[in-house]
């Protein structure tokens, strides 16, 4: 018994094929008393379970050749049998499925003994929440938790409030042929007859009733033989005159009604054989199951059914029914009489559904973690229905799709179940979609999708995968504080938040340079739903899994019938959330944050001043303890009213040893006014006229740079004796003064390209631009041999060839451009 496992009372039930079979001393059943263990009528047993591997061995006492049979074959794969064949031996494993199983031990060929054995769930309630998953799952959508042929069952019975699906007709079928065979064969024993007029050549004086046919014959001289007389009025006699007679016949309209109710099971079970054949052979061309002994089994079981109906077909009252009975036909005889009343209801039997809450009838079901699966996601669908207060008719939007014995949900992302939410928002719930946008290696198909539309905001999603696996472990308690689904489901959630890629077609903001959409992350969180009772996650939001799917975005619920909480209250929270709650929420990547932050950096318009000549330790003191800086106020330059940053240049002269010049301070505005320069105190007199405007700015505490930035390249340094611009993101990354003419993100992003490249360009300052074309044109020309590159604007660029040729180029083809050149000759 695996350690998870709930303690149950399982299930041994015995039917002896011969009436002298005993139990002997020494008969024992595992978890029941010696005293009754040998009394065949006893019914308890060892309770066996899923996903376990059980030994067994049979043995003949008298050197008899022993076997053990089963209806799924798969079962009995792994035993074998002695030399001799008194003996069999090895293991059967049930994998994931639960139920009851029958097997039979026949003796050289004979029947001996059939026993029944019943298989648990080893994660979850067996009566209750097994129990409630397959019902409700059967309930939902008719059909779907059913399979043909599997090594378990469950007892079910019929229903009227749904017809039949495929794989629920046949069940009907094995469990009505037998009683159809037996009703059709005392039809054919005890047939009811009708009399029906037939025409037939009659001796002229044995003539009873002359009709107008047989005077009409006179009249016409019809009739067989020679002339036989005359009758009255002198007309001439045939010696066999045409007259109708009542005879017995079978042809009747009940035996037609059976005949054509035949004929369209045995046409059913062609299509459903023939469709199974198709996709077994598809099955075997992709490499699946398709030629599995399962497989083979269940065709064989289909054509003898086929088989069987034939043969009714052929019994004589059916056989001699010439057409199809009359349209409304209805009979009290075929209601009531022996043998047509059982074949009757048996015939009824098919048009209708099963039940699968128990009965007499056996009934394959699914594997209980694809039983799991599907319930997962139709419980999604109705908890989704409950939070946002919507009915959901379940069976209306689901696709089932049926392949031969294969029925399943439809998958992808062409059919999702849609909801309507407040603010014009819109949630889809897609059952296994298939991401392979984005140029991802491989295509991504987590078990759930929930696509939440909002106008405003880029569509974000959020992934499900449904585990019935468990760890429930010392370690996992230690390191979640519950039982968890294994790591690698964890983990496969992280891939699917990094893997899945999508190009968002809607948004202007997620345009490339060359006007394709760009390639995104949409997947902004994911959970794994997985079996945990509801006693068990009492406390599950003081776990690290729910407070790993609050914080990070990753982690998992609990999920089963009787323990929905979780669910629910995470899907309440992720629905009722704004677009600026979902952004919020989202966990970004340390690169994005500073790409977004480089982009704000270079929106900032930084000063560098310089200092009093031969006065720079002074002035840089008083700018210190004043916190202020002046400059005369140009009316051609705006920007000194948008300025954020001053930065101060200090000389080599002013630095300590033989260091170069450098930006070494700065200081936030905090003010701009503009005053004339008598109203500036200073310590020194004013050298230009006292009227003149200045612009003074009221800084924040000056600060040193942790890295001067050095006006020192090739070994060499340029004049530096006026104020420059740049921007906060090029006092950020800077390390030459030259590098401060960069002052976008673009031009940074053009420069880090080319360094990637192994190509150093020269950085060279371009002529004074027109001051109302700010931030339209770069003040850098890149330069690599004789061709050089200069900023326009957004992410393009211009390229001049050697030869002069121009071509405008997004940013990376501009880096290809100058480090593999395009052709320089005009075309």
């Amino acid at each position: 018994m695996p350690e998870n496992a709930v303690a149950a009372s399982g299930t041994l039930r015995l039917w002896p094929q011969r009436r002298d079979i005993t139990l002997g001393p020494g008969t024992a059943r595992a978890g029941v008393s010696d005293a009754v263990a040998q009394n065949p009528a006893e019914t308890a047993g060892p309770p066996l379970f899923e996903e376990t591997t059980y030994d067994l061995w049979l043995s003949s006492h008298d050197g008899r050749r022993v076997e053990l049979r089963h209806r799924d074959p798969t079962l009995l794969a792994h035993l074998h049998t002695a030399p001799g064949q008194a003996q069999v031996y090895g293991h059967i494993h049930f994998g994931g499925q639960v139920g009851l199983s029958r097997f039979s031990v026949q003796i050289d060929g004979q029947p001996e003994l059939d026993f029944e054995i019943e298989v648990f769930p080893a994660k979850m309630a067996y009566r209750a929440d097994y129990a409630a998953m397959r019902e409700e799952v059967h309930a939902l959508a008719a059909g779907l938790a059913l399979e043909y042929l599997r090594a378990t069952h469950h007892g079910s019975a019929t229903t009227s409030q749904h017809r039949s699906g495929r794989l629920e007709w046949l069940a009907l079928l094995r469990h009505q042929i037998g009683e159809l065979e037996q009703a059709l064969n005392y039809v054919a024993q005890h047939p009811i007859r009708s009399l029906r007029r037939q025409e037939r050549p009659v001796r002229a004086e044995a003539v009873r009733r002359p009709d107008a046919r047989v005077r009409r014959a006179l009249r016409t001289g019809r009739g067989r033989g020679g002339w036989a007389g005359q009758v009255q009025g002198g007309l001439p006699v045939r010696q066999r005159l045409p007259e109708q007679r009542p005879v017995p016949s079978l042809d009747t309209p009940e035996h037609r009604w059976l005949a054509q109710q035949l004929r369209r099971v045995r046409q059913q079970l062609a299509h459903i054989a023939q469709q199974e054949r198709r996709r077994q052979r598809q099955s075997r061309r992709a490499g699946s199951d398709g030629g599995s002994e399962r497989d083979r089994q269940a065709l064989v079981e289909l054509q003898a059914l086929e088989r069987r109906i034939a043969n009714l077909e052929r019994l004589e009252p059916l056989a001699e029914a010439s057409a199809p009975p009359p349209p409304g036909f209805a009979s009290l005889r075929l209601q009531g009489a022996p043998g047509y009343k059982e074949a009757y209801q048996a015939l009824l039997t098919l048009r209708r559904g099963i039940s699968i809450r128990g009965g007499p009838m056996d009934l394959s079901v699914k594997d209980i973690h694809q039983l799991y699966e599907y319930w997962c996601f139709l419980a999604l669908l109705q908890t989704v229905a409950e939070v946002l207060e919507e009915p959901i008719p379940a069976d209306q939007l689901l696709t089932i799709q049926a392949d031969g014995l294969r029925v399943r949900l439809a998958r992808g992302r062409t059919h999702t179940v849609p909801f309507d939410l407040p603010g014009e928002r819109r949630l889809e719930v897609v059952y296994n979609p298939k991401f392979q946008e984005g140029g991802a290696f491989l295509p991504q198909q987590p078990d759930f999708a929930l696509t939440l539309k909002d106008p405003a905001w880029p569509t974000v999603r959020l992934v499900l995968d449904a585990k019935y696996r468990v760890d429930d472990d010392t370690e996992t308690h230690r390191r979640f504080g519950v039982a968890s689904p294994p790591a690698d489901a964890i983990n496969v959630l992280h891939r699917y938040r990094d893997a899945i890629l999508e190009q968002e077609k809607s948004s202007a903001s997620s345009a490339t340079a060359s006007g394709r959409p760009a390639t995104q992350r949409t997947v902004i969180e994911g959970t794994a739903l997985y079996p945990l009772d509801a006693e068990a996650a009492a406390d599950f939001d003081r776990t690290r899994l729910w407070q790993g799917l609050q914080r990070l975005g990753i982690g998992a619920l609990p999920f089963l019938p009787g323990s929905t909480h979780w669910v629910r209250q995470w899907l309440r929270h992720v629905l009722q959330r704004s677009g600026w709650r979902t952004a919020e929420a989202v966990v970004p990547h340390s690169a994005e944050l500073q790409r977004y932050a480089w982009h704000r950096a270079a929106a900032e318009v930084v000063l560098i001043a310089v200092l009093r000549p031969r006065a720079e330790r002074a002035h840089l003191d008083w700018i210190a303890r004043a916190q202020r800086y002046y400059t005369p106020w140009t009316p051609s330059q705006p920007r000194q009213h948008q300025a954020k940053i001053v930065a101060f240049y200090t000389p080599a002269s002013a630095r300590p040893g033989d260091e170069p010049g450098a930006v070494t301070h700065w200081a936030e505005v905090t003010d701009i006014e503009v005053l004339p320069r008598e109203q500036i105190d200073t310590p020194w007199p004013a050298q230009r006229g006292t009227e003149e405007l200045q612009v003074l700015y009221h800084l924040g505490p000056l600060q040193a740079l942790e890295s001067p930035i050095l006006n020192r390249q090739n070994g060499r340094g340029q004049r530096f004796s006026s104020n420059r611009w740049s921007s906060r993101l090029a006092l950020q990354r800077a390390r030459t003064v030259t590098e401060l003419l960069l002052e976008s993100a673009s031009e940074w992003a053009l420069y880090e390209a080319l360094r990637a490249r192994g190509a150093e360009p020269t950085l060279r300052a371009l002529p004074p631009r027109d001051p109302t074309a700010a931030g339209q044109r770069g003040r850098a020309a890149f330069q690599i041999g004789g061709r050089r590159a200069h900023y326009l604007d957004g992410e393009r660029f211009e390229v001049v060839g050697t030869n002069g040729t121009r071509w405008e180029l997004p940013r990376e083809a501009t880096a290809e451009a100058l480090v593999r050149p395009l052709d320089d000759e005009p075309p």
